[in-house]
């Protein structure tokens, strides 16, 4: 971490930046008095430091002063077998502090979902970061960027299964380094008295590459199927599914991707 700052009485104005970078950091009273005050976590090159009169008019002495702190060691694992625990089954909002350290720095967290969960994985703080989801097995389920509100953090958001996930955080590039805090909130999708997310009972492949599935409906009930890629977008096959208290088949046609998630929701 490069901590750069004036003192003395000239109001100051301070930009930093790397040199093969055109993106400054700059800051104007954060130090004493009228002092501009930089932290950058920074990796080995070149830096140069822009000192300014405020407004480009003051004028008067100052000094410059400069100094490091070394970046924390490792916080969290960089696999997936030994990825750190977030709490499971998230009511509310949970939260983890990180830190992206050296170059290719990843931090893996787990997490296990005993019920169908609408549930938001996002970073806060000033480090560009992105996040991929993975499920047990290691098949990546999402990825993001920037869609968090400051244009630097991922955030991904959706209805995931039960089961045990993964989510890696990393910097943007070879050259991020810093802190993030990784929040991680949900909402148990509950079957009484709202939308019930019930099974199947019967799911069979079809020689065109579809699937034909059947479940025992309830007189008066009415019923969606919907379908995924990826456990976060969701497309409805079938809307509003009349139950007449007997077996209902629904036919998907094929051909279909190599990996489709399907879910039957009986609506309130």
């Amino acid at each position: 971490m490069l901590q750069v700052t004036t003192t003395g009485s000239t109001d100051t104005f301070g930009y930093l930046r790397r040199a093969d970078s055109q993106d400054a950091s700059s800051d104007d009273d954060a130090g004493a008095f009228t002092n501009f005050a930089l932290s950058q976590s920074v990796t080995a090159g070149i830096y140069y430091v822009q000192v300014e009169g405020y407004n480009r008019t003051a004028t008067g002495p100052y000094s410059l002063e400069m100094s490091f702190q070394a970046a924390p060691a490792d916080d969290h694992p960089n696999n997936r077998a030994a990825a750190a625990p977030i709490p499971d089954n998230p009511d509310g909002d949970d939260s983890i502090d990180g830190f992206i350290g050296e170059s290719g720095d990843d931090d893996y967290f787990s997490f296990i979902l005993d019920a169908p969960y609408e549930v938001v994985l996002q970073t806060t703080g000033d480090t560009d970061t992105i996040g991929t989801l993975f499920d047990e097995e290691g098949n990546e389920l999402a990825f993001n960027d920037d869609a968090g509100d400051d244009n630097f953090n991922f955030r991904l958001a959706g209805t995931l299964e039960p089961g045990t996930y993964f989510i890696l955080v990393e910097g943007y590039d070879e050259n991020t380094i810093g802190a993030y805090t990784l929040k991680f909130s949900g909402t148990e999708i509950t079957t009484d008295p709202g939308d019930a997310v019930l099974e199947f009972e019967d799911v069979e492949l079809l020689e065109d590459g579809g699937i034909l599935a059947s479940f025992v409906s309830e007189t008066g009930k009415t019923y969606n199927v919907a379908s995924s890629e990826d456990l976060i977008s969701w497309d409805v096959e079938r809307e509003n599914i009349e139950g007449t208290g007997d077996r209902i088949e629904v036919k998907i046609e094929g051909p279909l991707p190599e990996r489709l998630f399907l879910v039957l929701i009986k609506n309130e």
